[in-house]
């Protein structure tokens, strides 16, 4: 998932990326087209396209096609072969012999509502052919099987599961797995397991692991996701340093939370030229003229969970250096991981509450903390922490829930609280299945791509700690930390557009009070997050 922050246009500038630059987050809603959708395909297939910033408007024209609509509505009693082989002929498209949409699934978190209906109706389908009928599991069909149990792994099976299917998911890992199992019965039992749970969890032979690695790229890249990457995180994890004690009881919680369930889930990262941070800071703010920082610069990144926003940092700036502070052993592990995957080498991951943050001994010319501050009993000390390590002159990048947005979240949030009776995987689809179904309560929060993944869920609707913030709570704070307001951050470009056709005085987007009028009747527009830069005073 492309980092929800803030998002660089690195699309070429023609008609044709104009027109998708509004359906990058929400995608179509009616069905653009059989033209359109094989000129998706195409621009993905050409190697200078980003399938991540494509992949939401072509999911949803492969969604909203006519024949899979209507076979959708009379999925539940159709039969198993006709799911797979009709599914098999709608979803799994080409374009110039690359099998696109199982790239995206396999890379990407599902975020559309009607794909994930026919995903969960064809995994369903292929689990109860392989008890019933697995000699109708052609090997034709194994890479739709190995990109459901990638795609699953990827939103953590968050897909609702019946009765039946965890039968039939309890009876294969209970099966036998002696090594005198046969490959072909093996390979099909473990493709079948790992689109419900990871496969790390059955109790396979170093030999069984030697043979299903012979058996094709597909079948590798299953067991290096689904075995490998858990066992590599797992060893990270052991070997973390940590500054400070956690002893702040709102933390300890937070922290129980993000070890269970660590945050935000991602796969790939975005490529991206870097920049001198003076350079950057200087365009973004253009009556900055003096004091900016040349060459290195000393980066912190606080509460970087699992790690997207520090690689974000660290390849955004050229000669930068990124300290990347987290409370969670399990995310910075994850973040870690993915750091080595993509060759940083300018990262350093720190375990730790950032209450604790002067215990670092260190100072820094750039902070970002996105997402983080409002998840504290009390975030005016968080933010003071922070302020503290901060240089004189240097540059802060905030990011807490805006207010307007979570009001509308409360209805699902109330709905969550009342049916849910646990935080185990199997309470979380269950509640997010009624709340799907529950056609009473505002689901805006479909519309929020933390929805489609286990972990994201909980921490959309159901977190341990939360606290939400309008302009003028921000301004308050910032008179009480002595720091200078540079302006708020509006990554969409509809919205920057509108704030600067109602505001052409470009002095007022200093102004905090500005923004609490331009957002008062926008609500329903604004996004999750409110976003803002400061500078401590030198």
């Amino acid at each position: 998932m492309m980092p929800k922050t803030e998002r660089e246009d690195q699309s070429r500038s023609d008609p044709f990326t104009n027109f998708l630059e509004p359906l990058r987050s929400g995608g179509f809603k009616r069905f653009p087209g059989r033209g359109m959708l094989k000129l998706l395909l195409s621009e993905i297939a050409d190697s200078a396209s980003d399938p991540r910033g494509l992949h939401t408007p072509l999911i949803s024209a492969i969604s909203l096609q006519p024949e899979l609509t209507e076979f959708l509505k009379s999925i539940d009693v159709r039969g198993d072969l006709e799911i797979i082989e009709t599914c098999q002929k709608l979803i799994f498209l080409e374009s110039r012999g690359i099998d696109i949409v199982h790239l995206i699934l396999r890379r990407q978190i599902n975020a559309d509502p009607a794909m994930e209906h026919a995903l969960a109706s064809l995994r369903r389908a292929y689990l109860r052919s392989v008890v019933r009928q697995p000699e109708a599991i052609a090997p034709r069909l194994f890479p739709s099987m190995i990109t459901i149990a990638l795609q699953c792994f990827n939103n953590e099976y968050v897909f609702c599961e019946t009765s039946e299917e965890v039968e039939i998911c309890r009876e294969i890992a209970a099966g036998q797995w002696g090594d005198d199992c046969g490959v072909s019965s093996l390979v099909l039992k473990v493709i079948a397991y790992g689109m419900y749970r990871p496969i790390s969890q059955l109790a396979l032979s170093e030999q069984q692991i030697h043979s299903l690695k012979q058996q094709g790229e597909d079948v590798q890249e299953l067991i290096d996701r689904q075995i490998r990457e858990n066992a590599l995180e797992r060893e990270l994890a052991a070997h973390i340093s940590s500054f400070g004690r956690i002893q702040d009881e709102v933390s300890i919680k937070v922290r129980r939370q993000y070890e269970e369930a660590p945050y935000p889930r991602w796969i790939d990262l975005a490529e991206r030229k870097p920049r001198q941070f003076a350079a950057y800071i200087g365009k973004k703010f253009p009556f900055l003229r003096e004091g900016l920082p040349m060459g290195s610069v000393d980066c912190l990144v606080a509460g970087c969970g699992t790690g997207q926003h520090s690689l974000y940092v660290a390849s955004k700036f050229s000669a930068a250096t990124v300290t990347a502070v987290d409370i969670s052993r399990r995310s910075l592990a994850y973040g870690m991981r993915q750091a080595s995957r993509y060759g940083f080498g300018n990262i350093e991951f720190l375990h730790g509450d950032l209450l604790e943050i002067k215990a670092l001994k260190r100072d820094f010319d750039l902070i970002e903390s996105v997402g983080v501050l409002h998840h504290l009993e009390d975030p005016l000390s968080g933010f003071k922490a922070l302020t503290e390590v901060l240089r004189p002159g240097g540059f802060m990048k905030i990011a807490v829930y805006r207010r307007s947005f979570r009001n509308q979240l409360m209805p699902a949030k109330e709905f969550v609280r009342a049916h849910m009776k646990s935080y185990a995987a199997t309470d979380l689809r269950g509640v997010r299945h009624e709340l799907i179904a529950d056609k009473s309560v505002n689901l805006c929060c479909t519309g929020s791509s933390d929805f489609y993944y286990l972990s994201g869920f909980r921490d959309l609707l159901c977190h341990v700690q939360e606290t939400s913030f309008t302009p003028s709570e921000i301004k308050v704070m910032l008179r009480k930390l002595d720091l200078e307001f540079l302006g708020m951050e509006y990554s969409d470009r509809a919205i920057k557009t509108a704030f600067q056709a109602a505001y052409p005085d470009k002095s007022r987007a200093h102004d905090l009070d500005v923004y609490e009028e331009f957002e008062a009747g926008r609500a329903e527009q604004m996004p999750s997050l409110l976003e803002f830069w400061v500078r401590k005073k030198r």
